[in-house]
């Protein structure tokens, strides 16, 4: 190919109008291009010529102009040819070093409007692969053509687009590199950290390099002289580096090495004062000194007391089964065998995971384990330091309460290291390049206190933000209260990354996080505990006490308990509120009585409910001891108008409280949850609905008649009337008002209700209606804090009652479990703006004039179908998710069948009718059973479950049910017969990652996953298609077809078609890829469903909370269902850009199938379930499962979408 061509091809790359985002386009654009300089889009030529336009017309399809002259200069070009001749790949990156250092010393290149270094390294990566292409015939593989290497190629590209810098790209897709390359690579991204910049490569070597570099100074810049070697730096190697100082005039000279320093060679540098030598754990040091915060992490285990007391906790994580999804097995990580703390090391060890997040409920030890186990690492690292061993990762804990409101990573980070611990003067950049180069630990600890409960889209946000922090070579840990999400399922995809961020256009593999949970401790571990806490007798009592005991299991409670023992013994109540309130008292009362204090015990307690509230309402967990003064004049008013007075009270309240003081002065309690019972104690108390158990805690000791005064009145209250209180009268609306706290502490709520007196719940209705007397511009939380009392206590309280007007902004009226029931109440006029409404019970209600701006899930059923399935001419099954089991004809109304026990995990049907369903039971070793449906007789019976169901095989009269059973070498199937429960035939899978169905001819098709792994960049997985038939002799056959390599697919993306079809679905951020293969015949299709409006958050269901893809064929395979952001869009496949059918998003699409006639059946959150005939695309069947809205009125009502109102009246509201 001449220079000619290589002119042409620049010519008509540069005058593509603007660069494609779509990856079809670009694929075709680039194949156009190819075919105009009769180019093979398949096969690379074999001459540097052809392979260097190749590599042009590849990388720069969409480029601007100056890029496509970058490579069209023949110092550049020449460059890349003196590589091709060698064959050498490490020859072509000393070339493009050259390249940039002649650019530095000419500027022949003129002005650069993009990033050179990046530029021509990912160019050099791009021609590298096709001139492998060229040369080894093992690249010509199986399935392979024009559209994979186009696909492969683009994939490449487009990764090497998102890379920031030359490193990065040589890191991740330089290919194996010798120690050496591996050295200069990480200088040169430490150097550009830093600032330090290569003027020239002196010399380069396969042990060694040599550079020029300019340092800056006091007062401009110096030169120094970097030698960097692989292997031991020796004395003669100290005497070249302060020759070569010498010879290029230098100020100093460096010599660097991976790891290790002779003994002479330090003493030969010691004896040279321009020489310096440094492992480049060394060099980095000298800009990274973090011993301040060592030092604060140290003085924060001791003060804690958590290296004499910390216990190991338990942990345990879910395995879901990849092909539905569903949690599979529990691993146990026990204590006695180093439980998390030996997760967490392999998961340190295991290079592959990057992303780890712990959950736990309050109190169970996350951040004491993340101090603890960040305290052990570092003292291994500053022992390696010491002895010059290469050093673990450096542990950061990054306690995020302390930074709730920082909007970004990089203010975090600024936060952190620059005001807290005064660390990393270069900047944000030098985290980074650390980051990025493996040298950190990052524990985030307390992802809860980011972000509101109520706001999931902020939850989802926030977590993406840290996200950013999940570079290639990090490690990321991130611990997170159990209780922060509505749903332990959706906690599970969130912090799994499955969950996608609104905030940013999510490109490329998401960072996906590991997650275990903390275990309560056991028997063992609370003995363990109390023995580092106390002896003798106080261990005895406390172990003799199983309430004290379940307590202990939380470990915060230990001391607690301890504290409140005296209490408990004489025959006090045992809760958990109440162990706080004899702790407490204990704790002040002991300061009392030993006269280390003068205030009271109800002004020590008021001033720390008061304190707690304002932490809590500004999310800090610490105060500094400055403002204090304030606080306890807002308190105290009258009684400290004098300095003098001023001061003494100061002294005496965080010297004789619950707060504990750290060196900078900042004072906190000794765990976020006494900030919990305080603030609810406050609540409680302001409204007058505490009973008298806790009302000692204020001194009351013989309470008498009736409440005489109010919260806020306490400092003015004397002894005798608080030793009398037998509680307290109501704050006034304004007061209880401005005193509410955030829906998104549900500990403040757990906490309060032991508090209550016998029957509060009037009380509480009532202040809820005086709640309609607050004025729109007051912002208030009092009826969200209202429901959340209320409804801990009954969830159809509400029901029938009269509340028009009422304030319930933020409120959330859905419980884990179910909503609240409002059924048949008046609220006309009330304000529900920002309201959590799934699975509330409106039927009846009034809310005509109702507000409903930006209020979540109305009209959603908590028990709405959440999955379809359909055989032959058969009903439609539908299960919903309050395990109820349905079958609709599409027509009238489903019929209800019967319910199981537990939570349905699937269901299995056969040709006649039969069906089983397999629902969790705990009890039996799989943790799974059944109950088997017949037709026939309408009876259900039991039917165990001994395995993964896999689908259901009618053979003649025979039905047999597929199961999976995990085994050490690979996975037993079976092939049981459910009529006499009895197997059959058996074989094993190995390896195994088996999916299969049966399709409608009984047939037995599926693919086993064999491996996967990386094809230049695209994410691909070696799967085996296969057949199971049944032999004469009854035997399990496992028929292999064909291997293919193919994009890797998600759970659950195969279904089948025809009589020998398989379909595959995958996934990636350009779109959904259809696979047909047709296994009689051998054919095979690849279809791309692509779209650039549309982000890859949204090719899911995006309801119930957990997300997930599906697709559905049609019995012919001619047409595809595939979901869209929470609606579904139907294709002919030979058409996939023009949808024939669209169900709205608005819908929130839970399930859909497509039935044998060629119906598509859609079933909603909404309850809801249609069914559209395919050849005419017309709805012809529409049935509903829900009652929740079933006559209410929202006439006048604002803030409803068109859609919503719609589908409101399809559910039998009154919308007009």
């Amino acid at each position: 190919m001449s220079g000619a061509e290589l002119s042409t091809a620049l010519r008509v790359l540069g005058a593509i109008a603007k660069p494609a985002t779509d990856k079809l386009k670009r694929k075709e654009g680039v194949v156009a291009v190819l075919h105009k300089l009769g180019m093979a889009p398949d096969a690379p030529p074999p001459d540097f010529a052809g392979v260097y336009t190749y590599t042009v017309v590849e990388y720069c399809y969409g480029k601007p102009e100056p890029v496509l002259r970058l490579f069209q200069n023949q110092y550049v070009r020449e460059a890349f040819e003196r590589s091709f001749v060698t064959g050498d790949p490490a020859h072509l990156d000393r070339e493009v070093t050259e390249i940039l250092q002649w650019n530095e010393e000419t500027g022949a290149l003129g002005r650069l409007d993009y990033n050179l270094a990046r530029e021509v390294t990912g160019f050099s990566i791009i021609f590298n692969r096709l001139v492998d292409r060229t040369r080894t015939a093992a690249e010509t593989r199986m399935e392979r053509g024009v559209s994979d290497i186009q696909e492969s190629l683009a994939g490449l590209i487009k990764r090497i687009d998102r890379m920031n810098t030359r490193e990065e790209i040589l890191r991740q897709e330089g290919g194996a590199i010798t120690s050496i390359q591996q050295l200069a690579n990480e200088l040169r991204e430490w150097f550009a950290a830093v600032e330090y910049r290569i003027l020239r490569e002196v010399e380069s070597g396969s042990a060694e390099f040599v550079w020029l570099v300019r340092v800056p100074a006091r007062r401009g810049y110096d030169t120094a002289v970097v030698l960097g070697k692989s292997g031991e730096l020796s004395a003669p190697d100290v005497t070249r580096a302060a020759e070569l100082v010498t010879a290029h005039h230098a100020s100093e000279g460096w010599v660097v090495v991976p790891q290790r320093i002779s003994k002479a060679a330090r003493a030969v540098d010691e004896q040279l004062d321009q020489v310096y030598c440094y492992t480049l754990d060394e060099l980095i040091d000298e800009s990274a000194d973090f011993e301040p915060y060592l030092e604060w992490l140290e003085r924060e285990v001791r003060d804690r007391g958590i290296d004499e007391r910390f216990v190991t906790p338990s942990c345990v994580k879910d395995e879901p089964d990849r092909r539905t999804g569903r949690i599979a097995a529990q691993s146990v990580y026990p204590w006695s065998e180093g439980g998390l703390g030996s997760y967490v090391r392999s998961w340190l060890d295991d290079d592959a995971k990057e992303h780890l997040s712990i959950l736990g409920e309050f109190g169970m030890g996350k951040s004491w384990f993340s101090l603890h186990f960040a305290w052990t690492v570092a003292q291994e690292w500053r022992a390696a330091k010491a002895s010059g061993r290469k050093r673990p990762r450096l542990p950061l804990v990054i306690p995020l309460r302390d930074y709730a409101k920082a909007v970004s990573l990089e203010s975090l980070f600024s936060e952190f290291f620059f005001r807290k611990h005064e660390i990393l003067p270069g900047g944000y950049g030098v985290f980074e390049a650390l980051n990025r180069m493996g040298r950190l630990l990052l524990i985030f600890d307390g992802f809860d206190e980011m972000a509101a409960r109520v706001d999931r889209q902020a939850m989802i946000n926030n977590f993406w933000e840290l996200a950013r922090a999940v570079v290639p070579g990090s490690k990321v840990l991130l611990t997170c209260r159990t209780e922060h999400f509505p749903e332990a399922r959706e906690g599970r995809d969130v912090l799994s990354a499955r969950l996608a961020a609104s905030t940013q256009a999510l490109t490329g593999e998401p960072p996906q996080f590991e997650v275990v949970e903390l275990q309560p401790f056991d028997n063992d571990q609370v003995e363990e505990l109390l023995d580092k806490l106390t002896t003798g007798p106080a261990k005895e009592a406390i172990l003799q006490n199983p309430d004290l005991v379940d307590l202990i299991r939380r470990p915060v409670m230990a001391e607690l308990v301890l504290s409140a023992l005296p209490a408990i013994e004489r025959g006090a109540k045992v809760d958990i509120s109440r162990v706080y309130l004899y702790a407490v008292q204990h704790k002040i009362d002991a300061d009392i009585r030993a006269e280390r204090t003068f205030t009271s015990l109800a002004d020590k307690v008021y001033f720390l409910c008061e304190l707690s509230a304002y932490m809590l309402k500004e999310s800090i967990l610490s105060i500094n001891y400055r403002a204090i003064p304030d606080h306890i004049r807002a308190c105290f008013g009258p009684a400290v108008q004098e300095q003098r007075d001023l001061d003494h009270w100061h002294y005496d309240m965080l010297g004789q409280t619950m707060l504990v003081r750290n060196s900078e002065g900042d004072y906190s309690p000794a765990h976020r949850s006494l900030l919990e019972f305080f603030a609810a104690y406050r609540m409680a108390a302001k409204l007058g609905v505490m009973n008298e158990d806790f009302m000692a805690l204020i001194g009351s000791v013989r309470p008498a008649g009736e409440p005489r005064f109010t919260w806020s009145e306490l400092p003015s209250i004397s002894a005798d009337e608080r030793a009398a209180a037998a509680g307290w009268r109501a704050e006034s609306l304004q007061q209880l008002a401005e005193s509410a706290v955030s829906v998104d502490t549900p500990a403040v709520f757990d906490l309060m209700s032991p508090m209550l007196t016998t029957n509060p719940l009037e009380s509480l209705v009532e202040y809820l209606r005086c709640t309609a007397e607050l004025s729109d511009s007051h912002a208030s939380l009092l009826g969200a804090n209202l429901i959340e009392i209320i409804a801990r206590i009954d969830l159809n309280t509400l029901r029938g009652r009269q509340l028009d007007g009422v304030d319930l902004r933020s409120a959330q009226l859905d419980r884990f479990d179910a909503g609240m029931s409002l059924a048949g109440c008046s609220l006309r006029g009330a304000r529900f703006e920002d309201a959590d409404l799934e699975d509330v019970e409106l039927a009846g209600a009034d809310l005509t004039g109702a507000r409903f701006a930006a209020a979540d899930y109305l009209g959603f059923e908590r028990s709405a179908v959440h999955a379809l399935g359909s055989r032959g001419d058969l009903p439609v099954v539908c299960l919903t998710r309050d395990d109820r089991i349905y079958v609709w004809t599409l027509s009238g109304d489903p019929e209800l069948i019967f319910r199981v026990p537990d939570k349905v995990d699937d269901a299995v049907m056969f040709d006649d009718g039969k069906m089983l369903v397999v629902y969790r039971d705990d009890t039996t070793a799989s943790r799974l059973a059944g109950a088997l449906h017949d037709p026939a007789t309408g009876k259900v019976s039991p039917h165990p479950v001994r395995g993964v169901a896999g689908d259901g095989w009618q053979v003649g009269e025979k039905h047999y049910l597929l199961e999976l059973h995990q085994r050490e070498n690979g996975e037993l199937l079976t092939l049981r017969d459910i009529d006499a429960d009895t197997v059959t035939a058996e074989i094993l899978l190995e390896p195994a990652d088996v999916r299969f169905e049966v399709n409608g001819f009984g047939r037995v098709f599926g693919f086993n996953v064999l491996s996967v792994g990386q094809d230049d960049i695209l994410s691909t997985s070696e799967v085996e298609v296969f057949e199971l038939t049944i032999g004469a002799g009854g035997d399990l056959r496992y028929e292999p077809h064909r291997t293919l390599r193919v994009p890797t697919v998600d759970d659950d993306n195969m279904q089948l078609y025809g009589e020998s079809g398989v379909g595959v679905m995958s996934v990636d951020d350009d779109g959904l890829r259809l696979m047909l293969l047709d296994v009689d015949t051998s054919s095979a299709r690849l279809i791309d469903f692509l779209d650039p409006s549309v982000k890859p958050s949204d090719r899911l269901l995006d309801y119930p909370a957990r997300s997930q893809r599906a697709f559905k064929l049609s019995r012919d395979g001619s047409i595809a269902a595939v979901p869209f952001a929470g609606g579904v869009r139907v294709f002919r496949v030979d058409e996939p850009a023009r949808p024939i059918l669209e169900i709205d998003p608005d819908r929130h699409v839970t399930s859909f199938t497509i039935t044998d006639r060629g119906v598509l059946v859609v079933a909603d959150a909404y309850g809801g379930l249609s069914a559209y005939d395919l050849a005419t695309c017309t709805e012809v069947a529409t049935a509903n499962l829900s009652t929740k809205v079933r006559g209410a009125i929202f006439r006048e009502a604002t803030g409803l979408q068109p859609a919503v109102r719609d589908l409101l009246a399809r559910n039998g509201a009154i919308v007009e």
